[in-house]
């Protein structure tokens, strides 16, 4: 599988989380350079701890799909648990 594949890199899901989390609570265009620092800070700040935990349990899962998969891309992606 790729090095870089969305699918066994969990920390894509929550950059993804945190974006949607900023667009919900700014106006993203408005923002300034320190401004969107805290932004990204309070998004941070906000992941919730029990998703953190649901993306530990989903990896058993993904990695067995890739390999099932022969290494490939999965079909059913966890963007948002």
């Amino acid at each position: 599988w790729p090095a870089r594949s969305p699918d066994l890199s969990p920390i894509e899901n929550v950059w993804s989380w945190m974006k949607k989390w900023i667009e919900d609570h700014h106006d993203v265009e408005a923002l300034s350079l320190p401004q969107l620092r805290q932004a990204v800070q309070g998004a941070w700040d906000a992941v919730p701890p029990d998703f953190l935990r649901q993306l530990a349990h989903t990896m058993p899962g993904r990695l067995q799909q890739v390999i099932a998969n022969g290494g490939g891309e999965l079909v059913t992606r966890f963007w948002y648990l």
